[in-house]
């Protein structure tokens, strides 16, 4: 059914499907993502201060909290986008405009869906192209925010940050020139203010928006 409708359901529920069915529940608010930001933030935070771990190891354990930390940003950013938009058709038909762009040339297919007619087909559609976007790549968060929720959201302040989680993603803690990328534990809680700085931002505009 249509994640704009609202179902009322007395006794249990059965799935049919060749490879299953899924249920989604698309009324959750914006503070039950912000709480899961702030669980998250608070174990990693919590990881710095108790765990013991050997002295040759202390920079992969810094480089694998730095890079939890744009984990967590992105699942901010991933479901506040998701749960907002997917609440109301509105924002819904303003998001769709913005997500054509990214659809690739060659994917005729989910550009037609994208541009027909509202029906359920391009709403399952539309989730999986969100889905598939990169929530650290600045100029379309950028887009997505602005486009529908009139909110700007400023990545490029992570810009270096978000150069040095690439190459500890990507190329094991080393940059394109070989060296290894030293992180402390004073550069991770440096990420972190920035990060929360972020999303108490966000938080904030969002909030606002809704009274």
């Amino acid at each position: 059914g249509s994640m704009f409708t609202t179902y009322y359901v007395k006794g249990g529920i059965t799935m049919y499907g060749e490879n299953g069915s899924t249920i989604v529940c698309f009324k959750k608010e914006h503070e039950q993502t912000y709480a899961k930001y702030k669980e998250i933030q608070s174990k990693i935070l919590q990881l710095l201060e108790e765990a013991i771990i050997p002295e040759d190891c202390k920079n992969y354990f810094y480089q694998q909290q730095y890079i939890s930390l744009f984990a967590n940003l992105e699942y901010f950013l991933y479901g506040t986008f998701m749960w907002e938009t997917c609440q109301s058709y509105e924002r819904y038909e303003r998001a769709l405009r913005i997500i054509k762009k990214y659809v690739r040339e060659e994917d005729i297919q989910t550009k037609r869906i994208l541009n027909r007619k509202h029906c359920i087909k391009q709403e399952i559609v539309f989730i999986k192209q969100i889905k598939h976007i990169v929530y650290h790549n600045s100029n379309k968060v950028k887009d997505i925010y602005k486009a529908v929720f009139n909110i700007d959201v400023n990545l490029n302040n992570l810009k270096n940050e978000i150069h040095i989680r690439h190459d500890i993603v990507h190329r094991a803690g080393y940059t394109t020139e070989g060296f290894n990328i030293v992180i402390t534990k004073e550069d991770v809680l440096a990420l972190n203010d920035k990060i929360d700085k972020l999303v108490e931002d966000i938080t904030l505009k969002i909030n606002q928006r809704k009274r």
